[in-house]
């Protein structure tokens, strides 16, 4: 087991390079378990070092994906929204990622609207 810096100091440039940004918000992630870290660097980096989607587009899916109804992560949202500006990435682009995975939740709206309404007599 390596101590906490070490581990740390090892994980965060493999990191950087294979997803182009660090974020200080992942912190907390490589203290709570640095191995799994290092899994979840493997995992993500996959897009990055393979497929043709351009990097803008990747940053795009990622913000969708932060910002979605079932995940709901701000800092992601943040993050990756300033990563997909820094690749090129116009605020309508943003926003209409966002107007896209918004539509998410409108299902489980649907169902469950018809139980809120007062029954008719």
């Amino acid at each position: 087991m390596f101590p906490l810096d070490q581990a740390f100091e090892r994980v965060k440039p493999r990191f950087t390079e294979q997803r182009g940004y660090w974020s200080d918000q992942l912190q907390s992630m490589v203290r709570s378990s640095p191995a799994l870290f290092e899994g979840y660097t493997a995992f993500s980096s996959t897009p990055w070092r393979a497929g043709t989607l351009a990097p803008v587009g990747k940053e795009l899916l990622y913000a969708a994906i932060d910002v979605s109804t079932t995940h709901l992560f701000e800092p992601g949202v943040r993050i990756h929204t300033r990563n997909a500006l820094r690749y090129g990435a116009t605020p309508a682009q943003i926003l209409q990622a966002v107007q896209i995975i918004s539509c998410v939740g409108m299902q489980s709206f649907l169902m469950g609207a018809p139980q809120v309404r007062p029954a008719t007599k």
